[in-house]
């Protein structure tokens, strides 16, 4: 037993200096540890690296800083591990944590050097926002272009700096050996790079279009408001919120504009969008002339038909024309529109539909152009039918007062007379008009024939007596005479 005893207490005395001195490597090494975790933590809240990561964060932030401190924390631990295993002398525990810690040591100078490509790469990407951002700001871009709450110098800044980092990340993934992430992010920054001189010609030809047209526009909307042209639109009825020479301004800009837009995308060899824009461009300003012409005739036929209408009204309203309602019959209003005011309406709507007629010819659009002048032979057979059914009404009237004359009180025909004349008239007018010519036909031929046929019976039956007696004689004159 004393035996055992002694071999204990040897082996321990053997071990305890190792024990002691594995503990106080392990406390020290927490503590060393500990000072690394808040010496890195706070080194990188000096360099803000937090607010610089998650400047353009959303809704979730990353902590950057705490999870770059407590991995040196960790590694520092793994560190005072080895070291204590090492001074037990524990070496089945010790070689796990020694082929880690060689593994993580051999890929420091990569870690290094990824560092150093990250750092390179947010200080040109930021060099290159500052310089961008400013350049645009001291050119008053933002006073010229707005498009909502954040400045478009800021706007444009912010896709330099992305692009300044997106064209490091290909390096800096190759730094760390992340071969699984390079090879898609190397040919997407490849495709991009190759796409990005003609995404800069194609957004520089549109912003000089766009500058190009909206010069042009303020320059073709002051000269034309110089000219009195707002005053003279004005006094052909052109009264709105929009003058005339803002709307000529913004035809110019948009004429402008299109074709700086359908270049732009030919820059961009976008031919599936490019090709049907630049034939419908093409077609468009082939038709200008023929577009100018027929607005041309269509305002110059409405300046024209305005005095002319007045004209037409003042001249029927002096020759009597208001008081044609009332000689031939009709209950006219004289608080309302006059006669001679409809007239000098539809004169307008004629003289404007044969301008419309000349117009679409001018644009070729025949189809558009036939419609018109439908319309204008329909309107002129209906002109044509009223005119007839009116004078049919005034001649009536006109043989009613005759015969009412004449019998010197109320004619017990008159009446009659001036039905027959009317519907005679009326058939007469509406198959002037066109307005189904064999129902108006027929009806007619029926009507006069079942009068036709009204008389003759009323005549046969009448007469019956006396047609006798005629037939009688004419018989005995045929007859041969006798012998006595």
């Amino acid at each position: 037993m004393q035996k055992l005893l002694d071999s204990l207490g040897g082996t321990i005395g053997e071990a305890l200096p190792g024990v002691v001195g594995a503990l106080i490597i392990l406390l020290l090494g927490w503590l060393v540890a500990l000072i690394i975790r808040a010496a890195l933590k706070k080194t990188l809240g000096l360099c803000k690296l937090n607010d610089r990561m998650n400047r353009n964060a959303i809704d979730s932030k990353l902590d950057v800083e705490s999870g770059i401190a407590t991995g040196g924390y960790y590694v520092a631990l793994l560190i005072v591990l080895l070291a204590v295993f090492n001074q037990l002398q524990l070496q089945f525990a010790a070689e796990p944590i020694r082929l880690l810690l060689e593994k993580l040591f051999s890929f420091v100078p990569n870690l290094l050097g990824g560092g150093i490509l990250i750092v390179l790469a947010w200080l040109v990407a930021t060099i290159a926002r500052q310089i961008l951002s400013g350049s645009l700001s001291a050119m008053g871009i933002d006073k010229k272009i707005r498009t909502g709450k954040k400045p478009v110098s800021q706007t444009l800044g912010e896709v330099l700096y992305w692009l300044v980092l997106l064209v490091f990340l290909p390096a800096i993934l190759g730094v760390f050996k992340l071969q699984g992430l390079l090879t898609p992010v190397q040919s997407m920054v490849d495709k991009i790079t190759t796409a990005l001189p003609d995404i800069m010609a194609a957004a520089l030809i549109i912003l000089v279009g766009w500058f190009a047209a909206k010069i042009l526009r303020e320059l073709v909307t002051n000269l034309l408001s110089a000219t009195g042209l707002n005053q003279l639109g004005e006094r052909a009825g052109f009264r709105g919120n929009i003058t005339l020479a803002a709307v000529v301004g913004l035809v110019v800009y948009f004429f402008v504009l299109i074709p700086a837009i359908v270049a732009g995308l030919s820059a961009l060899n976008m031919n599936v969008i490019a090709d049907p824009a630049t034939q419908m461009l093409s077609a468009v300003m082939a038709a200008i002339p023929n577009i100018f012409a027929a607005a041309a005739i269509l305002v110059i036929a409405y300046l024209v038909a305005k005095p002319v209408t007045g004209l037409v009204v003042q001249v029927l309203g002096g020759i009597g024309f208001d008081r044609i309602p009332q000689a031939i019959g009709l209950p006219f209003s004289r608080t309302g529109t006059s006669p001679s005011q409809w007239a000098g309406k539809i004169f307008f709507f004629f003289m404007m539909l044969f301008a419309t007629v000349e117009a679409t010819n001018r644009l070729q659009f025949d189809q558009v152009s036939k419609i018109v002048a439908m319309m204008i032979q329909f309107g002129g057979q209906i002109l044509m039918g009223s005119v007839i059914i009116a004078v049919g009404l005034w001649i009536s009237n006109l043989i009613q007062s005759a015969m009412n004359q004449a019998a010197g009180g109320q004619h017990a025909m008159s009446g009659l007379v001036r039905v027959v004349i009317l519907g005679l008239v009326l058939a007469m007018g509406l198959r002037a008009m066109g307005l189904a010519n064999d129902i108006v036909t027929l009806a007619f031929g029926l009507t006069l024939g079942a009068a036709a046929v009204a008389v003759a019976l009323s005549f046969g039956l009448g007469g019956r007596e006396a047609a006798g007696k005629q037939m009688e004689y004419w018989l005995k004159n045929l007859r041969p005479p006798t012998k006595s």
